[in-house]
């Protein structure tokens, strides 16, 4: 058995597919983990970013497009847009290079679960 992190590439660097058993596997730890959490916090991840890079990742853009359309039972709760700030001023990143973005101050989705609601 493999030891699985979700973010791996889910094809090799030819753009070869892995093997059935392995994208079984990735399938199978998704299930198995996502259906006992009640939040998925998610950073930095817009949707647009991975749209360029689907064909690499089969298992978790179509996973990712089901939990931003509210069909895995789970619903936006929260998400918090952190602007950089100097001096009392806020400071527009909107033309800043992606990494400063995401790694200074990501942008982060919480998801709650529609049964965990109270």
């Amino acid at each position: 058995m493999h030891i699985y992190d979700p973010h791996y590439l889910e094809q090799d660097y030819y753009g070869r597919p892995l093997p059935p058993e392995i994208r079984a596997e990735k399938e199978k730890y998704l299930a198995e983990n996502f259906t006992w959490a009640h939040y998925v916090v998610l950073t930095g991840l817009r949707r647009e970013r991975l749209q360029p890079v689907a064909r690499w990742f089969p298992v978790m853009f179509p996973w990712y497009g089901l939990l931003w359309a509210g069909q895995l039972d789970m619903q936006e709760a929260a998400d918090f847009h952190p602007e950089p700030r100097l001096l009392g001023r806020t400071l527009s990143d909107a033309g800043a290079e992606p990494t400063f973005r995401l790694f200074d101050h990501p942008e982060v989705y919480v998801f709650q679960r529609a049964l965990a609601k109270k």
